[in-house]
């Protein structure tokens, strides 16, 4: 029996009009600097998901560390699944130009007195905001060389594929500077 040549077209439409149902869109917003404190710049990445043609409100795509949603200030959050019409801001680095700040985001951090000096923050050293950071308080990534860093942001769908990637450059001034250079930029453009 031949294989029939019209078979991969009918596949491919029928792949196409069950994304209608399920698929949603997720895209990254511009750099926000999420930090109200005084000579502290946190940098956060906005994500949101545009629902599909259907206005599904349930998406696929999963993050794996949440500092807040427009909605919720209890936060961070080790996961989460993005929701249409919501959004969410993602956690990347932050640089205070003091040392000692806590960094904690969450109304109650409890951490270790043998890891709270390693975990704050030092005067001019940028920090990547990660679940090391939050959530096991080891493994901490400081940026301690004045230099421009290349970062690599991905969102998975729930079969672990990788669903979007943006490339960001990351400006990190000399540890005695403000943070007026202190800054994200997108580098796919």
């Amino acid at each position: 029996m031949a294989f029939p040549t019209w078979l991969p077209g009918a596949v491919n439409f029928l792949r196409w009009v069950r994304g209608l149902f399920v698929m949603s869109k997720a895209s990254f917003g511009p750099p926000d600097n999420g930090a109200s404190e005084t000579g502290l710049n946190h940098i956060h990445i906005p994500v949101s998901v545009k629902a599909n043609f259907f206005g599904s409100g349930t998406s696929t795509h999963t993050i794996k560390l949440l500092w807040r949603n427009e909605n919720d200030s209890n936060a961070p959050f080790p996961n989460i699944d993005l929701r249409a019409g919501r959004t969410y801001y993602i956690p990347i680095v932050a640089r205070s130009t003091r040392s000692g700040l806590p960094l904690s985001g969450r109304v109650v951090t409890v951490i270790p007195m043998e890891l709270y000096s390693a975990w704050v923050l030092s005067a001019g050293v940028p920090r990547i905001t990660d679940g090391n950071h939050y959530f096991t308080f080891t493994g901490l990534t400081n940026l301690n060389d004045a230099r421009v860093y290349s970062l690599r942001l991905e969102i998975r769908a729930s079969n672990g594929k990788i669903a979007l990637v943006k490339n960001y450059c990351l400006y990190v001034p000399k540890k005695a500077e403000s943070n007026e250079r202190f800054r994200l930029t997108d580098d796919d453009d």
